[in-house]
């Protein structure tokens, strides 16, 4: 099996994504060494997006997801700064 190298950096951004089923779950994605949440999803050949702190219907808790790329239908920023981010470039 192949080792990815595993971001060592922890730059947290909020995001609502909704999965193919009608879920929308709210949660935070660790950016790394990416410039923007987008580049997660594209730029990354990486099959899965872990989202950390996440709230979904009818848990009763955080958790952490880790979510499969094809099953998301939109993914939208959460923070602020992060959606100003996105916007300038």
């Amino acid at each position: 099996m192949e080792m990815m190298d595993v971001p060592k950096v922890l730059r947290p951004a909020g995001v609502s994504i909704k999965t193919l089923d009608g879920s929308v779950i709210e949660g935070k994605v660790n950016l790394g060494y990416e410039n923007r949440i987008s580049d997660l999803f594209t730029a990354s050949g990486r099959p899965f997006i872990v989202l950390f702190d996440a709230m979904h219907f009818g848990a009763p808790k955080k958790e952490v997801l880790v979510l499969n790329k094809q099953f998301i239908v939109w993914v939208k920023p959460l923070d602020e700064e992060q959606e100003t981010a996105e916007t300038e470039t």
